[in-house]
């Protein structure tokens, strides 16, 4: 596939700015099986090899990858509320569903921040919220001087 992305396509340089990981790209117009049209936007890096694939059946070019780059953070909050508990609790009642999220998204947002200082925190760099809210426990659970480490100055 790279070597497809190298020599058959003549990539354009994205200089909108926009996706500056990927400074390769090239839109395509496709078909799908509906025999509706759509459009295809490959993304590429050609110093790390990395490739994304973007479609959409009403955007074009450089809305497509506006479009992905704002909705890539919802999906990784997503991802990460449903590691936080949010997809299995169980209520009786819209009162408690919405306590439970706003639960989830304060625990979220707590976690975003100690991810950022987690040198300091931990000792280590952590990548993700789970892994930041693994660290938590293991300083809570396994070690006493939780309370100088978490809340120091």
């Amino acid at each position: 596939m790279d070597e497809i992305l190298e020599t058959a396509f003549l990539m354009y340089d994205n200089n909108t700015g926009i996706l500056e990981e990927f400074p390769l790209y090239r839109s395509f117009n496709i078909w799908l099986t509906n025999g509706k049209c759509a459009n295809l936007v490959v993304l590429y890096n050609p110093e790390n090899r990395r490739k994304k694939f973007l479609v959409s059946d009403y955007l074009e070019g450089d809305d497509i990858m506006r479009a992905w780059k704002h909705r890539w953070s919802i999906e990784t909050f997503h991802n990460d509320a449903k590691d936080l508990g949010m997809g299995e609790y169980q209520v009786r009642n819209g009162e408690g569903s919405l306590i439970h999220v706003r639960i989830t998204i304060a625990a979220f947002t707590l976690l975003s921040l100690m991810n950022k200082v987690s040198k300091k925190l931990f000792g280590k760099i952590t990548k993700t919220i789970g892994e930041c809210s693994r660290a938590i426990k293991e300083i809570l659970i396994l070690k006493r001087n939780y309370k100088s480490r978490l809340f120091s100055g």
